[in-house]
């Protein structure tokens, strides 16, 4: 009996502490104090960490990045956390 109740006091114990959040990650969700900038580029791919206000400013990097390639820029991932990273993949020019 006291080794079921030891049992369920520790598996109550885990999951509240689980469940506990800090003050820095509030923060971090927020906000992003990064100024735009290029983290990666490798071949026809560019990889840009920014503040969400400023999507244009990262759009026109990945179009002059990609320009140089006589290609377009085609938006491929991005994951917002505060500051976001997106990547851009370079593609050949679609006829229509």
């Amino acid at each position: 009996m006291k080794k079921n109740i030891r049992y369920t006091f520790l598996l109550i114990m885990f999951f509240t502490l689980s469940c506990a959040t800090s003050n820095q990650d509030k923060k971090y969700l927020s906000d992003c104090d990064s100024k735009t900038g290029i983290l990666k580029t490798y071949g026809d791919t560019i990889r840009i960490e920014y503040n969400l206000k400023n999507k244009e400013e990262v759009d026109q990097i990945a179009n002059e990045y990609c320009k140089k390639r006589s290609k377009v820029a085609k938006e491929n991932q991005v994951a917002c956390d505060g500051c976001c990273r997106v990547t851009f993949i370079c593609k050949l020019y679609e006829v229509q």
